[in-house]
């Protein structure tokens, strides 16, 4: 990765974090996800905890999930996106002549019972007797990779399954609490869920240590 894909006046929360410290102070990728994901003070509700509460405890009973099951994940917790592609930037608040559009919230549910549930719904649809153009192929080998990794991405599901539209008109609702998109995908485990942030963590603790910032 190049040292052009890190902008430093776009990734001002990253480089004033306690996560940027922590890495100069050689912490690894699993105490940096236990401290900052899953058990730090999200950015985005940072002064607005009770309304955090509250959209959790409705996806927990939606869903049948207990509320220490459901973390908000990316930039509306970090401050910033731990995405290469994105360049580790601000989180977007507002739309601006730079970014087009305001950054998402983004949950993560850990249940292995919620997802093997979706993985039986998936298992049942007759995807071989649909017709696939080239996108909807693309969208669902991308769903499928993501898929044996133990990360169900509705977002990605191309076909229009009953299980796709309840679960988008549920996180819908949420949309004008926060003025911007929510979205929530499902780790099968905790195991899942550590490998995935663990990756992209380690490539920025490779960028960060080898000074490129």
């Amino acid at each position: 990765m190049s040292k052009e894909t890190i902008k430093k006046e776009n990734c001002k929360n990253l480089i004033s974090s306690d996560f940027y410290k922590d890495i100069l102070d050689n912490k690894e990728a699993e105490y940096l996800i236990e401290k900052h994901i899953l058990h730090n003070i999200p950015f985005y509700f940072k002064d607005n905890m009770d309304l955090l509460f509250n959209i959790k405890k409705q996806i927990g009973e939606k869903y049948n999930v207990s509320i220490t099951n459901i973390y908000l994940v990316g930039s509306g917790q970090l401050g910033f996106s731990l995405a290469p592609q994105k360049e580790y930037r601000d989180f977007v608040h507002i739309e601006s002549d730079v970014y087009k559009k305001r950054s998402d919230l983004d949950f993560a549910i850990i249940s292995e019972r919620l997802f093997g549930q979706i993985w039986d719904e998936i298992c049942d649809y007759r995807l071989g007797e649909l017709a696939h153009n080239k996108e909807e192929k693309e969208l669902f080998q991308a769903f499928q990779n993501y898929l044996f990794k133990g990360w169900i991405r509705p977002d990605l599901f191309p076909f229009d399954f009953p299980m796709k539209k309840d679960w988008f008109e549920f996180f819908k609702q949420f949309n004008p609490l926060v003025n911007r998109q929510v979205s929530c995908g499902i780790f099968r485990n905790e195991t899942s869920f550590l490998k995935q942030y663990r990756r992209s963590i380690k490539e920025l603790i490779q960028l960060i240590r080898m000074e490129v910032l």
